[in-house]
């Protein structure tokens, strides 16, 4: 019949959703930031850090202990906020933190 209609304009945002079980500190941070409760991956993770944009800014593989803790050097950042994805090749979580 030839008719058209307008529907409103819906804007979505995408945040990443924080694990839960992950627990970062201090948080804030200046130099050192430490993640615990990592006893859920496999021996060896793979810590990738983002800046808010999506940006890469730094990939680490390191050793998961059996202490479920460990410490990642964020001295190097300026301040802002960042985004730690850890992931195992099998399991991933995405925490957010500040540097000073």
């Amino acid at each position: 019949d030839g008719r058209s209609s307008v529907s409103n304009i819906v804007v979505l945002k995408f945040a990443p959703k924080a694990d839960e079980d992950i627990i970062v500190y201090p948080n804030p941070t200046t130099d050192i930031v430490s993640v615990r409760n990592t006893d859920k991956f496999g021996s060896l993770v793979k810590i990738l850090i983002f800046d808010r944009n999506g940006k890469m800014l730094h990939t680490e593989v390191k050793s998961n202990t059996s202490v479920s803790s460990m410490n990642i050097n964020v001295k190097w950042l300026p301040a802002g906020s960042y985004l730690i994805k850890l992931n195992d090749g099998l399991q991933q979580s995405t925490v957010t933190f500040v540097k000073k």
